[in-house]
């Protein structure tokens, strides 16, 4: 009685020892299982992103287009690919692979926050605020559903957002700033001051924090302190101007 045949499984993992990643995918693609739809996602991550190190571009496409052709749905395989896409600046393509990682993954906060950066960039803002909701305890996702707030007119909460990001993370300077600049706008100057002050405190080597909290001092009225942040301002770099 003859030995059974080695599962194909088995058999494309000794190709893949033998880095012979398109022979185990060939392999797998003829004789389809679960197991060997794990199996070539795997290879095809993998032979991506060996591609992508030695900067074949198209080799690593055409690997992660393989990948997704038998796991069409993989929240992996289109994370990878969709930022291949806004790499070559199709930003809609990346958005609609994007969107399928959050789909099989939404409480994966990387892939949605790549999503929220991505359609911000489209200007389609309307979304963001609610697909980064469940992430409340992320800076990032919370300073990006302020840019979406302010984007849609709603400053307060954009505000509550900034808010929030910089109570998560204090030496975020991004998120001081752009809240100094919607208290300012509310005409909240005090706010103002407060939020450029913090910005200044986590980044005591920016010129922008120190003119912005110049700024606000001029407009407050306290010229002496306000002459000192532009000294500063302009320490740090010659061309701020207050």
């Amino acid at each position: 009685m003859s030995p059974s045949a080695p599962e194909p499984t088995t058999l494309a993992r000794e190709l893949v020892a033998e880095n012979r990643e398109a022979d185990a995918a060939a392999l797998l693609e003829r004789r389809p299982s679960p197991a060997g739809d794990a199996l070539h996602r795997e290879i095809a991550l993998r032979a991506a992103t060996t591609a992508l190190h030695a900067r074949n571009i198209a080799a690593a496409t055409a690997w992660l287009d393989r990948g997704l052709q038998r796991n069409p749905a993989d929240a992996a395989l289109n994370f990878f690919r969709g930022h291949l896409q806004l790499d070559s600046g199709r930003a809609a393509e990346a958005a609609a692979c994007l969107r399928r990682s959050v789909t099989a993954e939404p409480a994966n906060e990387e892939y949605a926050s790549a999503l929220a950066q991505v359609l911000l960039s489209l200007g389609t803002p309307a979304e963001v605020p609610a697909l980064l909701a469940p992430f409340a305890d992320s800076a990032r996702a919370q300073l990006l559903r302020a840019e979406a707030f302010e984007r849609l007119g709603d400053r307060p909460a954009a505000c509550a957002a900034c808010q929030r990001a910089g109570r998560l993370q204090p030496a975020l300077a991004e998120a001081w700033f752009r809240l100094g600049a919607l208290r300012r706008h509310e005409d909240d100057h005090l706010g103002a001051l407060e939020a450029f002050t913090r910005a200044a405190a986590a980044r005591p080597d920016s010129a922008r924090a120190h003119l912005e909290r110049g700024r606000t001092l001029e407009h407050l009225g306290a010229q002496a302190e306000a002459a000192r942040a532009f000294a500063l301002a302009t320490q740090l770099d010659p061309s701020a101007n207050g």
